[in-house]
């Protein structure tokens, strides 16, 4: 069983530059829906949030053993990079098909009793977006999660 997290939950911290907070357009990330030409269906509770500003970011704290985050692909696609805890990875979201709704990253074994911070950052190339992210949770433990480090930037 595993959770679902929107991309329009205010549970996502986003930052550019100086800015650190939850209003997504002070950091350079935009809902698709604002876009009058964008075609939602496909998208997860037909929505995503989407940026082409390299250097944009946006995080998410959470506790899972598993993370999968689903993005779409195209040609315009850019690159971005997933910080995970002390690791990262860069993923490419070009495609030369259009694809909505791919998981593009994916990890898993992670330490179900600790909280973990994911960034995905823009870094450049055209534009990324996160459309849902999947989390397997924990098994209940009555102990407290030990908090991510190294903790989200600032």
């Amino acid at each position: 069983m595993s959770v679902t997290v929107d991309d329009a939950v205010s549970q996502w911290i986003f930052s550019n530059g100086g800015y650190v907070g939850s209003n997504m357009s002070e950091a350079e990330w935009h809902q698709l829906a604002d876009d009058p030409s964008a075609n939602l269906n496909g998208y997860y509770n037909g929505t995503a949030i989407w940026t082409d500003t390299p250097g944009a970011s946006a995080s998410l704290i959470f506790q899972g053993t598993e993370l999968i985050i689903y993005s779409a692909t195209s040609p315009q696609g850019g690159q971005m990079t997933v910080l995970l805890d002390n690791s990262s990875a860069n993923v490419s979201l070009s495609d030369p098909i259009s694809q909505l709704g791919d998981w593009v990253y994916m990890v898993s074994d992670l330490d179900p009793g600790m909280l973990h911070a994911v960034t995905v950052q823009a870094v450049g190339g055209g534009r990324i977006n996160i459309d849902k992210v999947g989390i397997s949770p924990p098994p209940q433990s009555p102990f407290a999660p030990a908090m991510p480090q190294p903790l989200p930037p600032a």
